[in-house]
């Protein structure tokens, strides 16, 4: 089927709860059909907690044509105790999204269509992180004109933690001139923190850019993109990044939860 429009979820709160779309986006449809668009949904999914106040999520998105940037935090504020008893427990998790589909033509003003392209694409993620904070990618480069995958990380998409902060690579694209090149990029990331005697995390925070870029080095031939983008350049962060994540820089108090009654 074809693929999920561009979703931007916004957080409802109720109760100390907050709850948001838990797929903003339709995947499973690759390779994507011949579209462009760019999709975000940040949004809170659960603030759970009793007492007053200091229980806070935030997340936000920013996706532009080339340049994909997520970010998540969880606050479990005064309940900074692990406690067993379940009265005294409190819950946040939070996650974002942001997604880009393009597609292009391999072009050429003196080369005949069917010229071998000597081309590379290439993806850089950079994160940081708090406890109980992390994300992935998902990466799909196709070949519509000869029906072949040029790269494949949606089965084995990267998982990003502290552990684990960053990744580059870099593929050659087996392609020619003429040839209608898809791309589908999705990068998400996670928070939780949890007061839980079992899984104490009284603070988790993501922060990840992921950016794609294609270079073309055989002479007179360009990549156009449907979108306008330039993929040998990388855009700047969206406006939507305003928020600091609390767990690399200051706290904020978003979606705060209110006292539950018993």
């Amino acid at each position: 089927g074809p693929i999920a429009p561009p979703v931007i979820c916004t957080e409802t709160a109720a109760n100390g709860l907050v709850a948001s779309a838990s797929e903003p986006f339709q995947t499973a449809s690759v390779p994507p059909l011949a579209t462009t668009y760019v999709g975000q949904a940040p949004g809170a999914s659960e603030i759970v907690g009793v007492g007053m106040g200091g229980v806070s999520g935030h997340s936000t998105s920013s996706g532009a044509f080339g340049r994909l940037d997520v970010r998540s935090e969880a606050d479990n504020g005064q309940f900074t105790t692990p406690v067993s008893n379940f009265l005294e427990q409190a819950r946040v998790a939070t996650s974002a999204d942001a997604m880009f589909v393009d597609f292009g033509v391999f072009e050429s003003a003196t080369l005949p269509a069917g010229t071998a392209v000597a081309a590379n694409a290439s993806v850089s993620v950079t994160g940081a992180y708090g406890t109980a904070g992390g994300g992935f990618l998902r990466l799909f480069v196709y070949d519509a004109t000869t029906s072949q995958t040029l790269w494949d990380l949606v089965g084995s998409n990267p998982i990003f933690f502290a552990g684990n902060p960053g990744y580059d690579q870099t593929v050659a694209l087996a392609a020619y001139v003429g040839d209608e090149i898809r791309i589908w990029a999705e990068l998400h990331s996670a928070a939780m923190a949890d007061n839980d005697a079992f899984n104490f995390t009284a603070l988790g925070a993501a922060d990840i850019t992921a950016t794609l870029r294609i270079e073309v080095a055989t002479s007179d031939v360009t990549f156009a993109a449907a979108s306008g983008h330039d993929y040998q350049s990388v855009p700047a962060p969206g406006a939507a990044l305003l928020f600091p994540v609390a767990a690399l820089s200051a706290p904020t108090s978003d979606n705060a939860n209110t006292p539950r009654s018993a």
